[in-house]
C-alpha cells in the first residue's frame, strides 16, 4: 500500500522473535523477513492504528508480526520453524 509511514525493516523481525524468547541467526531473521513480505500491509496498516506516537505504533507492529508469525506457524513454543 501507499503512503504508509511504517515499514518492517530485519531489526523489527529479530526485535519480534527476541520478546518471544526465540533465537534465530541474521540468516534466519532475513528468510523470515522474506517470507513475511506478502504481509507487509497488515503491519503497516497496525502501525498506523497503533496511535499517534511512534512507540504505539512500533508496539502495534510488533504485535502484528507477532501474529502473523503464529498464523503462518513460523513460531511456536520458542522456536523457529522455518526451513
Amino acid at each position: 500500500m501507499t503512503g504508509m509511514a511504517f515499514q518492517i525493516t530485519t531489526d523489527d523481525i529479530e526485535n519480534v522473535l527476541s520478546r518471544l524468547n526465540v533465537k534465530a541467526s541474521k540468516e534466519d531473521v532475513k528468510k523470515v523477513f522474506n517470507l513475511l513480505d506478502g504481509d507487509s500491509w497488515r503491519v503497516e496498516k497496525a502501525a498506523l492504528n497503533g496511535g499517534t506516537e511512534l512507540e504505539e505504533q512500533t508496539e502495534s507492529a510488533y504485535d502484528e508480526i507477532e501474529q502473523v508469525l503464529r498464523e503462518r506457524e513460523l513460531v511456536s513454543d520458542g522456536k523457529l520453524l522455518i526451513k
